[in-house]
């Protein structure tokens, strides 16, 4: 794509993956945008976004023809579809997941988000999800995080699951952005990212690309930036986000994110697969 300044500054973004990508996924969450304001949203950031995750419930409440219109538009931009993980736990909760996964294909989703949030599973439940999900064509996202906030969650367990995940064929493992408590977390109680809890993650998970960050606030996006990269995947942006959120990827804004890019001071070993 050549860009407004003829792609003047192309330096500061030659090492950023191009789509399609395997790593510095930018996963949008659309808790309900409307067909024009996905259009123009498409018309300038198609580039930046990879996957869109209709959020928060809102695929129940759309009308069948809105939502596969709304899909076909962001799979006209080589944009993956998720199904939000909350619904997915009502089809698991009410036995209806083998019809809820033929409705999902038929309206064009293309990955399935397995939830570790509201509802406990047992891990054989969870992994004949995953099988199903994986046998009836879906990429699949799952997600590491506490049930529920007063539950106990260790690392070690935490990894194992990471690691069961990427054997069944698990495509990517979303790490909640959770506070730090008892052993398991990765921010403080003002959401400001823990770089030695990162750090934990990647010395202790056998797959770190696989790993994507969940990052809905700025100052957020700037630590994963900073500490992992400008490959770094990221999940739960906001459609106002996307384009500074690139920004900040090639090192164009933000003196702590180019001197990052500059000093090269990333982990190489995150930048390709």
């Amino acid at each position: 794509m050549e860009n407004a300044l003829e792609n003047l500054f192309d330096s500061f973004s030659e090492e950023r993956a191009n789509k399609p990508r395997k790593t510095g996924l930018t996963i949008l969450r659309d808790n309900g945008l409307g067909l024009s304001q996905v259009e123009d949203l498409l018309r300038l950031s198609s580039d930046y976004i990879d996957v869109v995750k209709l959020a928060q419930g809102t695929e129940v409440l759309y009308e069948k023809t809105i939502i596969r219109e709304k899909i076909g538009l962001y799979k006209k931009h080589d944009i993956e579809i998720m199904a939000g993980e909350s619904i997915l736990e009502i089809a698991i909760w009410k036995k209806i997941y083998d019809d809820y996964l033929k409705k999902s294909r038929e309206l064009g989703f293309t990955i399935m988000g397995i939830p570790s949030t509201t509802i406990p599973m047992k891990g054989s439940i969870r992994n004949d999800v995953i099988e199903k999900s994986l046998e009836n064509g879906f990429k699949v996202i799952t997600v590491a995080g506490r049930k529920h906030p007063d539950e106990k969650l260790s690392l070690p367990f935490v990894f194992e699951m990471i690691s069961e995940d990427i054997k069944l064929g698990t495509y990517k493992v979303l790490i909640r952005t959770e506070e730090y408590r008892d052993g398991f977390g990765i921010c403080d109680e003002e959401g400001k990212i823990i770089k030695r809890q990162i750090l934990r993650f990647l010395e202790g998970a056998e797959h770190p690309d696989t790993l994507i960050w969940e990052a809905p606030l700025r100052n957020q996006q700037q630590d994963f930036i900073y500490h992992l990269g400008l490959n770094v995947n990221l999940d739960g942006i906001s459609w106002e986000q996307i384009l500074a959120l690139e920004a900040l990827r090639r090192g164009l804004i933000g003196e702590k994110e180019k001197k990052a890019y500059l000093e090269r001071k990333y982990w190489d070993d995150l930048q390709y697969v």
